[in-house]
């Protein structure tokens, strides 16, 4: 089940591992949505997703940036924090301004991942980054108002 596999993978099971006939989980998830009738293939496809990422291969700032909502959703459920500061790196360079996956979803307009973010058990709405700056902040720059709404929705502060 989806339960189980997170409880291993955020205990540290090794993702790589093979069986006696060089499968990995991944291989067997991919086998197992292939043969599905349709009955459970939502669920297939979300343990598809978790035992794809990796989170110490891949930041969640950087699935925010990119709108990639099911990597964000994978990497939450796997024990990353919706709170973490990290910095983006683009083709201009390090962005330390960018530091929150919140901020990082808002200054890219990154909806999908917004909406994981913010059905995260215990993401900070008003978390600012080192220069002050919050998500509603990034969001009311970008002039988007359904990230605005879904911020202010979500409890973030007005001041």
């Amino acid at each position: 089940s989806h339960a189980l596999v997170t409880l291993f993978l955020r205990r540290g099971a090794d993702r790589e591992a093979k069986d006696d006939r060089g499968r990995t989980a991944l291989d067997h998830a991919e086998a197992s949505r292939r043969a599905t009738d349709g009955s459970d293939a939502s669920l297939r496809e979300q343990l598809r997703e978790l035992l794809s990422v990796d989170p110490r291969k891949m930041l969640l700032v950087e699935a925010a940036a990119r709108d990639d909502g099911a990597k964000v959703a994978a990497l939450i459920a796997q024990g990353a924090s919706p709170n973490e500061c990290r910095r983006v790196h683009s083709s201009d360079g390090w962005h330390l301004e960018l530091c929150t996956p919140l901020i990082a979803a808002c200054a890219y307009d990154a909806r999908r991942a917004a909406t994981a973010l913010l059905d995260a058990p215990g993401v900070r709405v008003d978390l600012a980054n080192p220069a002050g700056l919050t998500p509603l902040m990034y969001a009311a720059h970008r002039g988007s108002s359904t990230m605005l709404l879904a911020l202010l929705r979500a409890g973030a502060g007005r001041a």
